[in-house]
């Protein structure tokens, strides 16, 4: 699958990217078959029991979706989310957050997404909805 800069997706200057720069998140992964974000894990996402903080892997798969429905050309504003935690996630570990459609109206949208690591594991899951904006 071909590589795209999250800043052209969103359509922002890569210096204005916010919570997506906040979080080291650079690019997507995407074509007709798949989407998904990649992040390398580094010191700054750590809580302080040595393993990745939830809020951040929370906001990885949060900020998937919001890049799937941009590179879709919608706009969205969350609605509801959830995310079930399987196992940790380390530093230096490469995540991959991928997202798939459940439900895709004219107003409502809801996805999941499955977290995984470099080793391919299932370190979480989650499902979102929002609500499209008119463009």
């Amino acid at each position: 699958m071909p590589e795209i800069m999250l800043s052209e997706i969103h359509n922002v200057p890569a210096d204005k990217m916010g919570a997506i720069e906040l979080l080291g998140i650079e690019k997507a992964i995407a074509d007709d078959n798949g989407f998904c974000v990649v992040m390398e894990v580094c010191d700054i996402h750590m809580n302080t029991q040595g393993t990745v903080h939830g809020g951040i892997l929370y906001t990885l798969c949060d900020q998937a979706v919001g890049s799937y429905i941009a590179y879709k050309k919608r706009k969205a504003v969350g609605m509801d989310g959830s995310i079930k935690y399987y196992r940790p996630a380390f530093s230096g570990d490469v995540l991959t957050a991928s997202v798939q459609e459940r439900k895709t109206g004219k107003t409502i949208g809801v996805y999941f997404v499955e977290l995984k690591n470099q080793d391919n594991k299932l370190l979480a899951d989650g499902i979102f909805t929002v609500m499209f904006m008119e463009q």
